[in-house]
């Protein structure tokens, strides 16, 4: 069983978790401490696998606990659970936390987001993939300029004006916003030169997912990746982005569906920055693979790594908290059969991604992964892929 662990100084809330988790016993081996110190200790001792704090508490807060947990448990998924008076303290000192869940929090909420954190994890992370995966001493934090805009929407009424801010206070990001916002890719007619004008544009959803493409993106600027790797690594992401849009376009689909497709395009090969980043030779030598024997891309990192850059990937984003359909769009993006069911939006970003690769081959390595056109037709799309190609070719040049 999963053992989940509560952290709280204030006993009467532990209490409340107790009786609110009555029905995960079943699931979860649970554990409840008012102290950071003993904490740690269970967490040394008993392999938990996801914790969850408060953060103002004596002697250790949740900054510092979640910051020990990390060093000591890599792969134990990490929670902040905290007020509302706290929130901006949070934001600004929590690093190691995966996600932020604010004071006061349905516990069904908690519920869903451990569960399929874990479930996923177990689906992905089998004996041998968890070996290779301990390598790594942290799984990449959430962002916090992205963590402090998804709390301010998820205010009654968010404020436009402190979403602005925020995105403003970080000169690069901000110019990178500005960049991409008037790139070809939404057909702007008019340039735009203030990020309030981009916001208002493009939507709070579409812009959430900007953000944090671009901030995860600018974070590995620090790392041992190098900028024309992390360069073409972006490009190839946002213009698959803008080929499931062009593709979307043509088909009855709403604007959740549509944002959903976007956002999973910008992070469809966020796990390969996991491995540039952790593991550079093992990287190069799944290209090398790719390049000199036409290796398929997932087998090859199967074969070097042990894990796929689509399972690192949807796991990094579920611990984050992105919506399921998003993360699992992810994980099968080169595998689309093995989605739970026919799905034209899976569909349309494994057309996205195969067609940009085509279109562009010298970018990204080929992943040497066919179209699966049997998806296609099983979804009545395979009919439309040479008009797909020709609108893509009219509206991008190719490219």
């Amino acid at each position: 069983m999963k053992k989940v662990l509560f952290v709280d100084d204030d006993t009467n809330i532990l209490d409340g978790f107790r009786r609110s988790l009555r029905d995960m016993r079943r699931e979860w081996d649970l554990y409840f401490t008012p102290s950071g110190k003993e904490a740690l200790e269970l967490i040394a001792n008993h392999d938990i696998d996801a914790v969850v704090s408060d953060m103002r508490m004596p002697e250790i807060d949740g900054a510092q606990l979640l910051g020990e947990a990390m060093k000591i448990s890599p792969f134990t998924a990490r929670f902040v659970l905290s007020g509302q008076s706290d929130k901006e303290s949070i934001l600004r000192t929590v690093g190691p936390a995966h996600q932020y869940f604010a004071k006061p929090c349905e516990m069904d909420q908690i519920k869903d987001v451990i569960t399929h954190a874990l479930n996923l994890r177990s689906k992905l992370l089998n004996h041998e993939v968890t070996g290779v995966i301990s390598q790594i001493e942290s799984l990449p934090s959430l962002p916090q300029i992205y963590t402090r805009i998804v709390t301010e929407l998820q205010e009654k009424e968010p404020d436009i004006g402190k979403i602005t801010a925020l995105i403003e206070s970080d000169l690069g990001f901000s110019t990178k916003i500005l960049q991409v916002v008037n790139s070809s890719f939404f057909g702007i007619p008019n340039h735009i030169s203030s990020i309030r004008q981009g916001v208002s544009f493009l939507g709070l959803e579409v812009l959430k997912a900007l953000v944090l493409c671009v901030k995860v993106f600018h974070e590995f600027k620090s790392s041992v990746v190098t900028t024309e790797r992390l360069d073409d690594l972006m490009t190839h992401s946002l213009e698959t982005a803008r080929y499931a849009k062009i593709l979307m376009e043509t088909m009855p689909f709403g604007k959740e569906e549509l944002e959903a497709v976007f956002t999973a395009a910008c992070f469809h090969d966020v796990g390969k920055l996991i491995f540039y980043a952790y593991w550079p030779e093992k990287a190069n030598e799944v290209e090398r693979l790719i390049k000199e024997k036409s290796c398929p891309e997932s087998e090859a990192e199967k074969q070097v790594i042990g894990v796929t850059h689509a399972e690192v990937g949807a796991y990094l984003l579920c611990l984050w908290g992105l919506k399921d359909v998003i993360v699992e769009l992810i994980l099968n993006h080169h595998t689309p059969a093995l989605y739970r069911q026919p799905s034209p939006l899976m569909a349309l970003l494994h057309v996205a991604d195969y067609l940009h690769h085509e279109h562009c081959p010298g970018l990204i390595p080929l992943s040497g992964i066919p179209l699966d056109l049997d998806y296609l037709q099983a979804n009545g799309l395979a009919d439309r892929l040479d008009g797909w190609r020709e609108l893509i070719a009219k509206k991008t040049g190719g490219k």
